[in-house]
């Protein structure tokens, strides 16, 4: 019995040990990009904006939990704790979520989204970014490359999606 005793004293001692902190628990979410997430083109730049209904990335730190959480079909507005919403005058939509880590977030710009200059924030576990200026675009091209960059050759896959590499020549037929 009184080993049981000094085992629960040791842990109760321990707790203030093993026990996060209030200061690393507010760890401040931070949004560096906002991108394409074929191109890596950041919104706004060269006049290019996120386009309605396609796939953009979120760059930051805290964005979500340190291990990969990825979404299933059909895609939800939350996952593992992380939350993006984007306004475009006085409509909010959010975003809704491939998958979330800590550093970067792949997600869905909703093809409900208002054509314009807005902002983005995203919330993880409670605690939100500063918001963000975005700029939504009915259309914007991106192409995956392969080097996942968005520069050099395109990544072109046959039918069974194996990588078509190197990339046969196509000639024009008169």
């Amino acid at each position: 019995m009184k080993q049981a005793v000094d085992v629960l004293q040791l842990f109760v001692l321990a707790l203030p040990v093993l026990a996060p902190s209030a200061e690393a628990q507010s760890v401040p979410v931070t949004v560096d990009a906002v991108a394409n997430s074929a191109s890596y083109w950041r919104a706004g730049l060269n006049q290019v904006g996120i386009a309605q209904g396609s796939l953009f990335v979120v760059l930051g730190s805290n964005l979500g939990p340190s291990a990969l959480a990825q979404g299933q079909f059909p895609l939800s507005d939350q996952l593992g704790g992380s939350s993006v919403q984007i306004q475009v005058g006085s409509t909010i939509v959010p975003a809704l979520l491939v998958y979330t880590v800590s550093r970067q977030i792949g997600a869905v710009l909703p093809s409900r989204t208002p054509v314009g200059t807005g902002t983005l924030n995203v919330t993880y576990d409670g605690h939100s970014s500063s918001s963000v200026p975005v700029t939504v675009a009915p259309a914007a091209v991106g192409i995956y490359t392969l080097n996942q960059g968005g520069t050099g050759p395109a990544a072109v896959t046959t039918a069974d999606y194996q990588v078509a590499h190197p990339l046969p020549q196509i000639r024009a037929k008169p």
